[in-house]
């Protein structure tokens, strides 16, 4: 079962493979963000903020645009 996925993961196109790293990292970057404005304010009371999605959308697109710089991608 592994292998069959693995193979049908290595046989889609680079676009395919790329798109998949961005959503990846894109979950990741939020996961990370919010658990760390968690663990400094001990409190979920930020979701409350209508300004915390200006700062979720500065993080994802200069950490994209960072790694895509970088050339992971």
């Amino acid at each position: 079962m592994l292998n069959i996925f693995i193979k049908k993961l290595f046989s889609l196109s680079r676009i395919s493979k790329i798109i998949i790293q961005l959503v990846a990292d894109t979950m990741l970057i939020l996961f990370c963000f919010n658990l760390s404005i968690f663990l400094r304010l001990d409190d979920i009371s930020y979701y409350y903020n209508q300004n915390i999605i200006i700062f979720f959308l500065l993080t994802i697109s200069l950490s994209l645009i960072v790694f895509s710089r970088l050339g992971f991608y």
